[in-house]
C-alpha cells in the first residue's frame, strides 16, 4: 500500500459556507460579549453547532421559512423542542465523564 495524499485544504475551503467560516472565526471575548442574542435561543448563550442535512430536507426549510416567514434558527429551534419534549433520554443529566467530554473546550461564565 503507498502513502496516503495529505487532504487538499484549498478545495475544501472553497465548498465553506458564509456560515462555516463565521462559526470558525476567532472573536475576541469583548465581541462576543456584545452579541445579542436572538429571542428565539431564550437568552440562552448559543453555541456553534453544525451538521449536514438531506437536500431535499434543507429545501423544505428553506421553503418554510420564505412562505410562513419564520426565521431558519426558530424553525430548527422549535423542531428539536418539539422532539425532544416527546424523547425521555433528553431530560436524564449526563454522567460526569460524557458531560465533561461534552464541554471539553468551552469556558464557563
Amino acid at each position: 500500500m503507498g502513502k496516503q495524499a495529505k487532504p487538499d485544504f484549498k478545495s475544501i475551503s472553497r465548498g465553506v459556507t458564509s456560515f462555516d467560516r463565521q462559526m470558525y472565526e476567532d472573536k475576541p471575548e469583548q465581541a462576543k460579549a456584545q452579541e445579542p442574542v436572538p429571542e428565539e435561543a431564550g437568552g440562552e448563550e448559543l453555541i456553534p453547532f453544525a451538521t449536514r442535512l438531506p437536500e431535499s430536507l434543507v429545501m423544505r426549510i428553506r421553503q418554510h421559512s420564505y412562505w410562513d416567514r419564520e426565521g431558519i434558527m426558530e424553525t430548527i429551534t422549535n423542531a428539536v423542542i418539539e422532539y425532544l419534549d416527546k424523547q425521555e433520554g433528553s431530560d436524564k443529566p449526563l454522567p460526569p465523564e460524557v458531560l465533561k467530554k461534552a464541554t471539553r473546550g468551552r469556558k464557563k461564565k
